[in-house]
């Protein structure tokens, strides 16, 4: 039986947070690298629609609601700094990118009532929150549907998401091995087997997202998979320019219909997963439905008659997962310090998944990290942990 090979850090995955993590550690003199990854063409950041935005992509209200103001103000924080870190990294890299608004529309009175208390409780908090009526808004758009807007200033941005994952792969250079099949962890090297062999290293980074419960059981429950899907538009009048920068991202009906402007005349448009069966929960494959992309037309042409769109054709259906308490999973696993997971990024996957490879690199690198301790897996289960119990 031949003998594993060595490394000193395994990474399962191949979309942003795996890229990101192998990217960050190397900046930090790790060099001894393995990757198992799938055809990076099916991975989950593959599917995303390409923007990237501050915040949460559920208003604030939602998180200070159940969890106290203290607390949404620090995943807030961390959030926002994601988004920055993703920036600063495609300026540097030389990545094209657009920047825009992050706007949220309302569309119904129970809507502004919660507008009016989030730019209440951000703007105390020291974020950058406004709440202006339809009309001075956009002058010359008269939707009777369309009551006001809450905007979070320039917080937002389009970004090709395969020149982002090819930079990064480019930027890694670690041992590429096929899809890992198990692993184990016995106190000494954890092995981890895959279609070739198998192989020695002393940290684990999971994050496969969806297959993530295969190898991790304990986390299976805590795990729902779900189905979504966004596609391309543009303005059925070729000669009209959408009164939005290309990169503001949008949402609406409590995001549960959301967006980015990518150019002049065109957009992407996702959500509607009310209209799949159990809203999309427990989905087995990521179906694009034509009564979706019907539908996403539908509300926004309603949304704005002077502005309408029909589809190019192009989109995605997406399958990934959510925490059970709606909270990113980012850390080293409970009970098992040296197996480290990203996942469940609550729609803000470019960003927080790049924000967790780094969080991720820096944990095993033992240096200071701006990762929530809310954040850890463990969380989910009380367990002694040996990683103190600071921030």
């Amino acid at each position: 039986m031949s003998v594993p090979y060595e490394f000193d850090i395994a990474i399962i995955g191949g979309g942003i947070t795996g890229l990101s993590a192998a990217y960050h550690l190397q900046k930090l003199g790790f060099s001894r690298l393995c990757h198992f990854r799938k055809d990076p063409d099916h991975s989950t950041s593959i599917q995303s629609a390409g923007f990237v935005s501050g915040g949460m992509a559920d208003n604030f209200t939602r998180l200070s609601h159940p969890r106290g103001i203290a607390t949404a103000k620090q995943i807030w924080n961390f959030c926002d700094l994601a988004y920055d870190t993703l920036l600063e990294y495609l300026q540097n890299a030389g990545i094209p990118h657009q920047t825009g608004e992050r706007l949220r529309w309302m569309v119904s009175e129970a809507e502004v009532a919660e507008a009016h208390k989030a730019v209440q409780q951000l703007s105390s908090e020291g974020f950058t929150a406004s709440y202006e009526a339809a009309t001075p808004h956009v002058p010359g758009l008269s939707s009777s549907r369309w009551l006001g807007t809450q905007k979070e200033g320039s917080r937002a941005a389009t970004v090709s998401v395969p020149l982002l994952l090819q930079n990064l792969s480019a930027a890694s250079k670690v041992t590429l091995l096929g899809e890992a099949q198990s692993f184990q962890s016995t106190g000494g090297p954890i092995t981890v087997t895959h279609a070739g062999g198998a192989v020695h290293t002393q940290f684990l980074i999971c994050a496969q997202h969806l297959s993530l419960g295969g190898l991790l059981p304990n986390l299976a429950e805590s795990l729902v998979p779900y189905a979504d899907q966004w596609s391309e538009f543009q303005l059925r009048d070729r000669t009209r320019v959408l009164p939005w920068k290309p990169g503001t991202v949008f949402s609406w009906q409590h995001s549960h219909i959301w967006g980015v402007i990518t150019g002049p005349n065109t957009l992407r448009i996702g959500g509607g997963r009310y209209l799949r069966a159990m809203a999309g929960i427990e989905a087995k494959v990521a179906s694009y439905e034509q009564k979706i992309v019907q539908h996403l037309a539908e509300v926004w042409n309603g949304l704005w008659p002077e502005l309408l769109i029909e589809t190019t054709g192009r989109g995605y259906g997406i399958r990934d997962c959510r925490p059970c308490d709606e909270l990113p999973l980012i850390g080293p696993m409970f009970g098992e310090s040296r197996v480290l997971l990203g996942t469940g990024y609550m729609g803000q996957g470019l960003s927080l998944g790049f924000m967790a490879g780094r969080c991720l690199a820096e944990l095993i690198a033992d240096k200071p990290t701006k990762l929530p301790r809310l954040l850890w897996p463990e969380r989910l289960r009380s367990l002694p942990s040996d990683k103190g119990d600071e921030s």
